[in-house]
């Protein structure tokens, strides 16, 4: 029996319907995690993914936002009142939130930053919805997405967390080579700990579910993410959902986002609300991410759902203003 909460989601009322879909682009996405009727009623289609990186896990964000970009209002840390505060459209927050489960079905493993997990003590990134599980399980993945959680330093990590003490939620610590030692001298229980600082050290069992795995990389505190999804790759991680607003920023910065899911509810936040990429070097008119809309989504003119494909390394022309 699991103590991990569920919720019925009638499709009813979780259902979208689809304004647009890219099938240009989706022609070639045929890897597909799980297949579930619920998905297709609710959804639309199956969700399939193009082929997975050799080098990596294959790697998306899923947020909410307001219709000014903020993933939560400026006295809340909770992203979800943005949707669930949508008085003109209450299925809609429904509906984004069955698109957190949907997306969490989909992946290996869920990257949450150690700030999140701190804030909100029993929080789990696992999936709500029990016919996703199921159909999880009947693709031989296991019915809880592994945690990663991502900590520069190791300092923010509360290692008395519900996630460290639930048999059912596999978790792996990605940090940098300080962070690990910060891990390794105060994380607790050091037979639990199984470090990782090369590729060569990765087999593809080597991430047991009984132990918590340290993935590091880089030099001091500054970790080597290319080094990092590779030794996640290695250990059998093909899919991997980030939930994590800065180290979203971080994958776009280093050009290894391949998807966007992001979900507008029409409502205003403003001031002090934050937003993805807050307090991080941004990019430049010359050079940026771009995105192509792969499929766009609606309850009601209150709500928007679209999934983007990402793509880097495009220069623009330096435009010259008279």
């Amino acid at each position: 029996m699991s103590n991990l909460v569920k919720f019925p989601f009638p499709v009813e009322e979780v259902k979208v319907s689809t304004m647009f879909q890219n099938e240009e682009e989706l022609k070639s996405y045929t890897y597909n995690t799980i297949h579930c009727d619920k998905i297709q009623e609710a959804y639309g289609h199956q969700v399939n993914f193009p082929t997975i990186p050799e080098d990596r896990p294959y790697l998306y964000a899923m947020y909410v936002m307001s219709l000014d970009g903020k993933i939560c209002y400026g006295d809340s840390v909770h992203g979800p009142y943005i949707a669930a505060a949508n008085m003109l459209d209450r299925r809609g927050g429904d509906a984004d939130f069955w698109m957190l489960s949907l997306t969490r079905a989909l992946a290996d493993g869920v990257l949450k930053g150690a700030n999140t997990i701190m804030r909100e003590p029993e929080h789990t990134a696992h999936v709500f919805d029990q016919k996703l599980v199921d159909a999880r399980v009947e693709k031989g993945l296991p019915a809880v997405p592994t945690h990663v959680v991502v900590s520069l330093n190791g300092q923010d990590i509360p290692f008395n967390h519900r996630i460290f003490n639930e048999e059912e939620v596999p978790v792996i610590l990605i940090t940098s080579p300080e962070g690990a030692e910060y891990i390794k001298n105060n994380g607790g229980d050091k037979n639990k700990y199984v470090f990782f600082n090369d590729i060569s050290e990765v087999k593809a069992d080597s991430f047991k579910a009984d132990e918590v795995p340290v993935i590091f990389a880089g030099e001091g505190l500054k970790m080597d993410n290319k080094k990092i999804m590779a030794m996640l790759r290695k250990g059998g991680m093909r899919t991997l959902t980030i939930e994590s607003p800065v180290y979203t920023h971080v994958l776009l910065m280093e050009e290894m986002l391949d998807e966007m899911w992001i979900n507008y509810s029409m409502v205003y936040s403003g001031g002090a609300g934050r937003s993805l990429g807050e307090n991080m070097p941004g990019f430049t008119p010359t050079h940026h991410p771009h995105a192509k809309i792969l499929t766009l989504q609606t309850t009601s003119p209150s709500f928007l759902y679209i999934r983007y494909k990402m793509f880097h390394g495009l220069e623009a022309p330096v435009i010259a203003m008279k």
